[in-house]
């Protein structure tokens, strides 16, 4: 297995130029006065929009019957990108004061029959406990949306 790096002017596959979103949902309380004890469904979403091969747009919100509530904001962050056939790993980060700051670490499953479809192997991100996620408390990660087809990952 070859693994492939990038460097500042290519990208480790050009299906990875694509919009992607991981989603972890959880069913809790979404009390409401007329319904104190009412349980939903509460997506957190992290969003991922590569602008570069070792820059992205990130952005994280909470969402549940129609709200929204942001976690991080729309943001240009670092992210490295590695992939071989089989498997992509991303890891994101921002530049802070103190360093660099991990927002997420991320390895997904490629499949590339008709179309690219993602799973998530490993994803970790601090923003779920920003958000409220506790531990235990929400379902594995699914990838909510990509957009590419095989043409475009054999481009």
């Amino acid at each position: 297995m070859t693994i492939m790096n990038h460097t500042l002017s290519d990208w480790p596959a050009p299906w990875m130029k694509q919009p992607v979103q991981v989603c972890w949902t959880s069913t809790r309380s979404v009390a409401e006065p007329k319904r104190p004890h009412a349980l939903g469904r509460v997506d957190f979403v992290l969003s991922i929009e590569p602008i570069s091969p070792n820059r992205a747009i990130a952005e994280a919100w909470v969402e549940s019957a129609g709200h929204r509530r942001s976690i991080l904001t729309r943001q240009s962050v670092r992210c490295v990108m590695t992939c071989d056939s089989r498997v992509a790993n991303l890891e994101l980060s921002r530049e802070t004061s103190d360093g660099d700051e991990r927002l997420a670490a991320l390895t997904l499953h490629i499949d590339m029959e008709d179309q690219i479809s993602l799973r998530p192997l490993y994803a970790r991100t601090p923003l779920l406990a920003e958000a409220g996620f506790a531990g235990g408390t929400y379902d594995p990660p699914t990838i909510r949306h990509i957009v590419a087809h095989r043409a475009v990952a054999t481009a």
